[in-house]
Parts: C-alpha cells; structure tokens; sequence
C-alpha cells in the first residue's frame, strides 16, 4: 500500500436534546501524490512556527476534544485551546484532501441512528466513486480504518458491498479495498479525519455554531451532509 492510494475513514457519535443518537462519519482521500506525508511535514514545520512549548506553563488538567480523538495533531499545541484549535485549522486547510460526510439522525425527520458506526459509510462511498473516479482525481485502492470490533469490520464490508450493488459500474468500487490498523497509534490522516468527523458532530451538537476547525473542514467538503431543515432542532452536545 503507498499513502497517496489510501483513504481514510472515520466516525464520530453523540446525542441529540431527546437522547437520540446522532453521528457524523467522513471519507477523506488525497487530491495529489504524498498528501499524506505532507502532513506530517506541515506538522514539524508548525511545531517550529509555533508550537515552542513555554517552560513552566502547566498543561490543562482536562483534556481538549483535539487531544481526545487527535491527540499527536494536538500534543504540539496544547498550552491552551486557542493555539490547538487554531493550529490544527491551519493543518488541516493546508492538507491536499477532499472529504465525503454522511450525518444521520438529523433534521426534522430525522430517524436515529443506528447503533454502529458502519452502514452510513455507503453514503460516503456514493460521493467518493463521484469525486475521485474523474480523471483529475488520484485514484485510491484502500479505504483505511482505526482498529475495530469485528461487527463493526463486518459492517464495513456490508456498506461496501451495498455501494457497489448501487452502482456496478464502478471500477473504483469493485477494486476498493477495506483495511483496519492494529491497535495502537494512529497514523496522522486517521487523527486528520478524526477531527473532521469530530467537527461536523460539534457543529451538529452546536446548532450550527461553527469554529475555526469546523471552517477547515467544511472547505475540504466533497458533498453537503445537511439535510434540509436540521438546524431546526436544537441539539445538545454529548459528554464523554
């Protein structure tokens, strides 16, 4: 597998006011060769700009929601919330991707979704085959995901199997390949996409708030996510 063949995928879930429960999950693929290991570079070239951590500056006692699902995209800018939010926006602007969301159990008549993470991913499928089959689009061979149960494995492959049963002339999708990382750390694209799916969750949470890394991701987005009318409802955001 190189990296600029890879896409990769990740989720993120809370609740609504009513206690249903609502989640965003992404698809984010690279738009030129070596994105990815672009953004290791702009790391360590953000972490001399403006990540010197000052001696004797105590790191919060609670941990951001940057650190929580991205936790080395953050660890250089953790003094305060403000440099992480801001810096991982910069990151993530600079980073040469495109991003495909589905958000489920949302809007005015939304149904709840469902209790795992897998099955919306078809919908990210439909725009992925749509956005990167086009001739200025790097073809990808693997889809890549954080390590997960083996239900949720087996829900994965569902939704792949879905997407290419609804759309059979897809080369893309027929060659597709699912792969799941062994625990441990992750690579930085799945924090990358980590943080955007836990952006669009924040901004379903907010009722529309946006903030400066919900702005990054929104710019990388391939498909509108929202349904008509969702904003309508006002959501809570979840606790951890």
């Amino acid at each position: 597998m190189t990296p600029d063949r890879m896409a990769f995928v990740a989720s993120a879930q809370g609740v609504d006011g009513e206690g249903v429960p609502v989640s965003a999950v992404v698809l984010c693929w690279p738009t030129v060769p070596q994105a990815w290991v672009e953004v290791g570079y702009c790391l360590r070239a953000m972490l001399v700009e403006r990540g010197r951590m000052l001696p004797g500056i105590p790191l919060p006692a609670r941990a951001s929601w940057l650190r929580d699902c991205a936790p080395q995209l953050a660890a250089p800018f953790q003094r305060t919330a403000l440099a992480e939010e801001t810096s991982v926006a910069a990151l993530l602007s600079r980073a040469a991707m495109r991003v495909a969301v589905t958000v489920v159990g949302v809007g005015p008549n939304r149904v709840a979704a469902p209790s795992s993470r897998a099955m919306p991913l078809e919908g990210c499928l439909t725009t992925f085959d749509r956005e990167a089959s086009s001739a200025s689009k790097r073809d990808c061979a693997f889809v890549v995901s954080a390590a997960q149960p083996e239900s949720i494995r087996a829900e994965y492959l569902d939704s792949l199997e879905l997407a290419r049963s609804r759309m059979p002339g897809s080369s893309l999708l027929r060659d597709l390949q699912l792969t799941f990382l062994p625990s441990g750390t992750e690579p930085l694209p799945t924090e990358l996409a980590n943080v955007v799916a836990t952006s669009v969750l924040r901004h379903l949470q907010s009722h529309g708030d946006t903030d400066a890394v919900f702005d990054a991701a929104r710019s990388k987005f391939a498909n509108d996510p929202f349904p008509r009318g969702w904003g309508k409802t006002r959501l809570k955001r979840a606790t951890r």
